[in-house]
């Protein structure tokens, strides 16, 4: 499906958004940050270390990363600060708006409630976040700094729906990744995946559309 008659507002008490890749184009950012660290350590960003990443959150990527590079306990600390560091560079230098962001959120706004569940650490979240017009639209934002699981699993979608006072069966989420797709399916919400070329690992998604301008009245 590539476009959509989703009745929002109406049918929804509220909206969740995820952050990276579907509202700021900080994927690029991010694929530097983390083969920056693996030279650092003599391994190359592989094809296979990528499917293992993406749409994780930094803890994640870093645990996979560590086993790569045959650390232990005191290796994933030290690996998981030198990220931080390496992906703060990143958020300071900005990322792009994903076309619609701004359009999309500020229709939804006045209608319901939104909020932001995001699998990167608050911290990184903050920094991006201040440097866009989006900080002032969103009602609450969960990161993966707030909870002990992160995407696949629900956590971030149920604190999100907790925080804005709504079921998660009258909320919609908007995510890009396969994670996060799985993380609000299991957590009760109607999913919309922003995907220009979406395949077979989309499925779980109910609305499938190619840009959040899809997703713009008339």
């Amino acid at each position: 499906m590539t476009s959509v008659d989703l009745p929002l507002p109406g049918r929804y008490r509220g909206a969740v958004f995820d952050f990276d890749g579907l509202l700021v184009d900080s994927e690029p950012g991010w694929a530097r940050a983390e083969e920056r660290l693996l030279q650092r350590h003599g391994h190359a960003m592989t094809d296979e270390d990528r499917t293992a990443t993406v749409g994780r959150s930094m803890e994640q990527s870093v645990a996979t990363y560590a086993a790569r590079l045959g650390m232990g306990p005191d290796g994933i600390v030290a690996l998981h600060a030198e990220l931080l560091e390496l992906a703060r560079r990143e958020y300071l230098a900005g990322f792009a708006l994903r076309p619609g962001a701004v359009a999309l959120l500020a229709h939804l706004r006045p209608a319901m409630p939104i909020g932001l569940a995001s699998n990167t650490e608050r911290a990184l979240i903050d920094l991006a976040l201040a440097a866009t017009p989006l900080a002032a639209l969103f009602d609450v934002v969960v990161t993966a700094s707030d909870v002990n699981r992160h995407k696949p699993a629900p956590d971030l979608y149920l604190l999100a729906c907790e925080r804005l006072g709504v079921s998660p069966a009258d909320a919609v989420a908007f995510e890009d990744s396969v994670a996060g797709i799985r993380s609000a399916h299991a957590a009760g919400l109607t999913v919309v995946a922003v995907a220009p070329a979406a395949g077979p690992a989309f499925e779980l998604a109910d609305v499938i559309v190619t840009s959040l301008e899809d997703l713009l009245p008339g």
